[in-house]
């Protein structure tokens, strides 16, 4: 692996816009993956990129309440000023319509006031208000927030519809995608970034998932999905990493939720 070949990746894994339609057939998985059982997560959303009738996946996002979904900021600054996005909740596959799902427009979308657009760096998050109430079914239905100020640790779910192949040319499901993550301690994250020459784009924002051994990892498309783990708690939300994805070394790095529960509070409320 090439750290120049790397470093001039980083910044495009983190864009979460698919260079193919999300309804080209795969039979690949988030990376190192499985496919999720059917309302496995009803906390996910699928943040879709529509022009005129034609619609496909860009991004993850998950219920916040009735009214709101989170994201990661990269999806609403880098998504393409034509056409418009919508919020497609309650879904399993996303080649087909499931009798239990809701697409719901976009009232506004408001991203941290310090997210710098074009960057990789660090308040990659945004809230999204719904033009129309979701109604919750056991398909549909919120994330836990964590405590404020806390630090995760120990075992995590990574789950999304975005890139399964790894590399440049991407391969998207139709089925959700899960696979167990370690959450990597902040020292260890910092050092294996700083190997990757991208430890200036590293702070406590954020939180990292690994395994530094490769083979799992989140990719492109993946971006604005859960981190989530055990009752639904709501840890992180995939951010960036590094192409070709799952490679030994390279940790994916996620928005950490704790550190803006209260940003979260005084505008969802």
């Amino acid at each position: 692996m090439k750290i120049l070949i790397v470093l001039s990746t980083l910044l495009a894994v983190s864009l979460a816009l698919p260079t193919l339609p999300v309804s080209s057939v795969g039979s690949g998985r988030i990376v190192g993956g499985v496919d999720a059982l059917p309302g496995e997560f009803p906390q996910i959303c699928s943040l879709q990129w529509v022009i005129l009738t034609a619609s496909t996946h860009v991004c993850g996002a998950s219920v916040i309440n009735h009214n709101w979904v989170m994201t990661a900021a990269h999806c609403i600054t880098e998504t393409p000023n034509v056409g418009r996005l919508e919020v497609l909740c309650g879904k399993h596959n996303l080649a087909i319509t499931e009798p239990h799902q809701a697409r719901v427009g976009i009232a506004n979308s408001i991203l941290h006031e310090n997210w710098v657009p074009g960057a990789v760096g660090p308040f990659d998050i945004a809230l999204i208000r719904l033009s129309a109430p979701l109604v919750y079914n056991p398909w549909i239905q919120p994330v836990v927030l964590p405590t404020a100020g806390s630090h995760p640790s120990g075992a995590s779910t990574i789950i999304g519809w975005g890139n399964t192949s790894g590399g440049t040319i991407p391969n998207n499901p139709n089925i959700l995608q899960k696979a167990p993550v370690p959450i990597i301690d902040y020292g260890v994250c910092r050092s294996a970034l700083e190997e990757l020459q991208a430890g200036h784009v590293f702070d406590d924002t954020k939180v990292c998932t690994g395994p530094l051994t490769g083979g799992i990892s989140a990719c492109s498309g993946d971006s604005g999905s859960p981190v989530l783990q055990a009752g639904g708690v709501q840890v992180g939300i995939v951010s960036w990493g590094f192409i070709p994805c799952g490679q030994v070394g390279a940790p994916s790095v996620h928005t950490r939720v704790s550190h803006f529960i209260q940003w979260i509070n005084n505008i969802v409320d």
